[in-house]
């Protein structure tokens, strides 16, 4: 997955690093993860509830690696 952009955020830049570099405290701010599990420093898997276009959420599951 590529992840591209710019975000200010009201932290301190070391806070917002740390949660960068921590797969489980990053998921811990994105909406709709259900569960999220690290299986280790290079390998997660998460459980996402996306929106569709027409209300109801549908169900996806992200893989990645860093």
């Amino acid at each position: 997955m590529k992840v591209a952009g710019e975000r200010s955020f009201a932290a301190e830049r070391e806070a917002v690093w740390r949660v960068l570099n921590d797969p489980a405290a990053m998921a811990a701010t994105m909406p709709g993860v259900e569960s999220f599990d690290v299986q280790d420093d290079r390998h997660w898997r998460a459980n996402v509830k996306i929106p569709s276009s027409r209300g109801s959420p549908s169900k996806a599951t992200a893989s990645g690696q860093c």
